[in-house]
């Protein structure tokens, strides 16, 4: 189908809208919000801008959903991990000698901690990149 309209400042706030995170496009069964969440990984500098711009596109969804009557669809990376562990290790900022050094008992030490490693991601359910 068609796209209706679109709207790439769809909060009304310019504080919120002057980084293009949220596009809102009206079709002709649904409302579609595509978004990048803001991080907080800066030492969570940015938390409370990511928590007001979460609440405003909550506060948004609502108003299309009510306005429109239709269903509204929220895609994009929302910058969220259900448990730590569905996030990238790296971001951990975990050394992994420390860490393995605490299962020389079950490895029988350094030669065999790839092994551990390689269990404990498999079991904590992680994407495990390139470790140095």
């Amino acid at each position: 189908g068609l796209t209706a309209g679109a709207d790439c400042a769809p909060f009304g706030d310019e504080v919120l809208d002057e980084e293009g995170r949220c596009i809102m496009t009206e079709h002709e069964n649904f409302v579609l919000f595509n978004v990048y969440v803001p991080n907080d990984s800066l030492g969570g500098k940015r938390l409370p801008y990511k928590l007001r711009f979460l609440d405003a596109l909550k506060a948004r969804m609502d108003s299309a959903r009510r306005d429109t009557g239709k269903a509204v669809v929220l895609v994009g990376d929302l910058n969220m991990c259900r448990r730590a562990q569905d996030m990238d290790w790296g971001s951990r900022m975990v050394n992994i000698e420390t860490f393995v050094t605490g299962f020389t008992g079950i490895a029988g030490g350094k030669e065999e901690s790839g092994s551990v490693v390689n269990k404990l991601g498999k079991e904590l359910g992680s994407w495990w990149g390139e470790m140095r």
